[in-house]
């Protein structure tokens, strides 16, 4: 038996702005903007910012690794004061990690703004923080209703920072060819995504040739993110030994996949 997720995704270039009119699809009209305040992101998330125009009444930039559960609760208090009704996050997996974390306590949907290859968008996994000990649960309220992937927004992602998250992609291809949940719809574009099901394809041209736009088909970037979500990739991928060459050094490559 296979079940399908509820999210929707919407993949391209240029597609940031249309994030209101997923709002909107949504019927909410007061949303809350999350992300992590990172400076490389700034840019980014004035335009998305702009783009919600008079639907944003909230915003919290305190994102966090592994998602502590008090940065979780100081936006609860933020959330509560402008009675929003809807969250919106642009980032990686922190700030993804915090909009489910605010989501399965609230019931908020969510529309989700990727801009490392992560891939948490996509699942209904969320892993917190407290008092120093990690934990992980899974339910169906904790997964996006929607996802907005604009190939743009990786275009000046650092190339350590691209081949690192690269690699975690590969791995949540990986992980679902064995996963107890398995089924023959996830395992052949998980597969195809991961490399193993194309042997000799290349390196992916984003990290030989750099970080152009015309190495980055949209979708291509969030190789592991589609086979989550029973997209088959446009491209195909490197194998895993040639993403380990890459890393340099193969325990930060072991660290990446855990």
């Amino acid at each position: 038996m296979h079940t399908v997720g509820p999210s929707r995704a919407v993949f391209g270039a240029g597609t940031l702005p249309q994030v209101r009119g997923e709002v909107e699809r949504l019927a909410r009209s007061r949303v809350m903007l999350v992300s992590d305040g990172a400076p490389a992101l700034r840019k980014d998330t004035e335009r998305l910012r702009d783009a919600l125009g008079d639907l944003l009444v909230a915003e919290f930039y305190g994102a966090a690794m592994h998602t502590p559960v008090e940065a979780t609760e100081q936006t609860l208090t933020v959330l509560r004061e402008h009675d929003v009704d809807c969250l919106a996050a642009i980032g990686g997996g922190s700030t993804t990690g915090l909009a489910k974390a605010l989501a399965v306590r609230t019931d908020l949907p969510q529309v989700i703004v990727p801009t490392t290859y992560a891939g948490s968008e996509v699942t209904p996994v969320l892993g917190e923080t407290q008092n120093g000990r990690k934990i992980t649960r899974s339910t169906p309220e904790i997964l996006p209703e929607t996802v907005v992937y604009d190939v743009e927004l990786t275009l000046g992602l650092p190339v350590p920072m691209t081949v690192t998250s690269g690699v975690n992609a590969l791995a949540h291809a990986v992980e679902a060819l064995y996963s107890p949940d398995a089924t023959p719809v996830t395992v052949e574009p998980a597969a195809f995504g991961s490399g193993l099901g194309c042997p000799g394809a290349p390196v992916p041209p984003g990290i030989r040739e750099g970080l152009g736009r015309s190495v980055r088909p949209p979708g291509a970037p969030f190789r592991g993110s589609l086979g989550q979500v029973r997209q088959t990739p446009p491209v195909c991928v490197g194998r895993l030994p040639e993403a380990f060459r890459l890393v340099g050094d193969p325990g930060s490559a072991r660290g990446v996949f855990s």
